[in-house]
């Protein structure tokens, strides 16, 4: 995730219409940007790998809510290969 946002606050998981998820908090930050850590269920799975977009929504420092969307595109065979690389 991106500096300047709200870290108490955490970020909250959507995939495409659905219901968002509980507030997820942040795990560190790094040069790159800050990182939350996330469990992927079996439901949560199929869930992305039939979606079309994960929305990531965030409080941003000054207390705006921002959303980012992630094209699921190319996500079942993304995670498939990364799965059989690490076997």
């Amino acid at each position: 995730m991106p500096f300047g946002l709200d870290l108490a606050s955490g970020a909250e998981l959507q995939i495409d219409d659905g219901t968002p998820g509980q507030a997820l908090h942040f795990r560190t930050c790094l040069p790159a940007g800050c990182a939350v850590s996330v469990n992927i269920d079996a439901e949560m799975l199929t869930a992305l790998r039939n979606g079309t977009t994960l929305k990531v929504h965030a409080k941003a420092d000054g207390g705006n809510q921002t959303v980012f969307s992630i094209s699921l595109k190319g996500f079942g065979g993304a995670f498939d290969r990364a799965a059989a690389l690490a076997e």
